[in-house]
């Protein structure tokens, strides 16, 4: 009698590999379609002058001229887990953007995306405690100088960093 054994190994879909959390102190995300590590110096303060904020960031790395993001959200009441999207005009209450910088000047942002977008900008807070925040973000980034490529596709953004105590 003859027994064979074999096995599989299952792959991982990049939609499964995006729900998982991110690394402390990292945020990654798809520009573009191509996988960006801005996990270099990836910080995150709260502020609560003028209402309350909280801005993410980080760099590609640290030599030369990195990539940039910046995360932003501004409310009236104090920032929890949640949905956060771009304000719509005449809403003051709570609103949320994002800001690529690339050398030379290059820079896009949320805030002149159409709110109808196919991707329009969402940033979810999926844990927030006083040392710590996590959550994912998404969104069409439009060109501010508007050179050749006017637009930015940003997708399956997650980030995990340790808030600054001011």
């Amino acid at each position: 009698m003859l027994v064979i054994f074999s096995s599989c190994k299952k792959s991982v879909s990049s939609s499964s590999q995006s729900s998982s959390p991110a690394a402390s102190n990292s945020i990654y995300a798809l520009v573009d379609d191509a996988q960006v590590n801005l996990s270099t110096k990836a910080t995150a303060a709260l502020g609560a002058t003028l209402g309350n904020s909280l801005t993410v960031r980080g760099y590609t790395g640290n030599s030369g001229t990195p990539d940039e993001v910046i995360l932003t959200i501004f409310s009236k009441t104090p920032i929890t887990t949640g949905a956060y999207r771009r304000s719509s005009e005449g809403d003051n209450d709570v609103s949320a953007g994002i800001e690529y910088l690339q050398p030379g000047g290059m820079e896009y942002n949320s805030a002149n995306a159409d709110l109808k977008s196919v991707n329009p900008l969402l940033i979810v807070i999926t844990s927030i405690s006083t040392t710590k925040v996590e959550g994912t973000f998404s969104g069409n980034l439009v060109s501010t100088c508007h050179a050749a490529s006017h637009e930015k596709n940003v997708e399956d953004g997650r980030f995990s960093a340790t808030i600054a105590q001011q």
